[in-house]
């Protein structure tokens, strides 16, 4: 099965273009992009970068501003922030 979904590469800590430390944000925004959390860190591999952002709405979220962050690194999750 094929899937599409949106990413953007920001280079953060960065002091000029094509600088600093590449990482990959993933906005799952609509519920129909609900991804588990290995293809999750399947995809985070594909990119092998030093982190992979994740962003999903809540699974309780009644308001857009409702977010949950998970960061991969290409072999492990680091992190799962929750942010109202």
């Amino acid at each position: 099965m094929q899937m599409k979904l949106p990413f953007y590469i920001f280079n953060v800590f960065a002091e000029s273009n094509w600088g600093g430390n590449p990482l990959a944000i993933v906005p799952l925004l609509d519920a129909s992009q609900s991804i588990d959390t290995h293809t999750m860190q399947r995809i985070a591999r594909q990119f092998n970068l030093s982190e992979t952002v994740f962003i999903t709405p809540l699974a309780n979220g009644q308001h857009a501003a409702h977010l949950s962050w998970s960061s991969f690194k290409p072999k492990r999750l680091t992190a799962s922030i929750i942010c109202i």
